[in-house]
């Protein structure tokens, strides 16, 4: 198979992955007050292990790892006062492609 043709199929296959965040503080706490994911990538729900102040977001990527034209897009959006650590649970793997 040409190289282009190769590219054009591996572009076509490819993961187009988005995940949009918004962190707020009111009374001491940040919470996630919005948020869209587009698949591969998912949020779980936020947990508090160092306290309401430090809000903690697992980020999920089920595919596990990124080919050739793998495309995701991560923004988060932090208000006034808001602290967040976003994560995976686990290391992530960049794969071999034609490209």
């Amino acid at each position: 198979m040409p190289a282009a043709a190769q590219r054009t199929v591996a572009q076509a296959n490819a993961w187009r992955g988005e995940l949009h965040l918004v962190f707020e503080c009111n009374e001491q706490a940040t919470r996630l007050s919005a948020s869209r994911a587009r698949i591969p990538l998912a949020i779980q729900r936020p947990f508090y292990p160092e306290g309401a102040e430090l809000c903690h977001a697992l980020m999920l990527h089920p595919p596990g790892g990124m080919v050739g034209g793998d495309q995701l897009e991560i923004t988060l959006e932090l208000k006034a006062g808001a602290q967040a650590l976003l994560t995976t649970p686990s290391a992530g793997k960049w794969y071999r492609s034609a490209q």
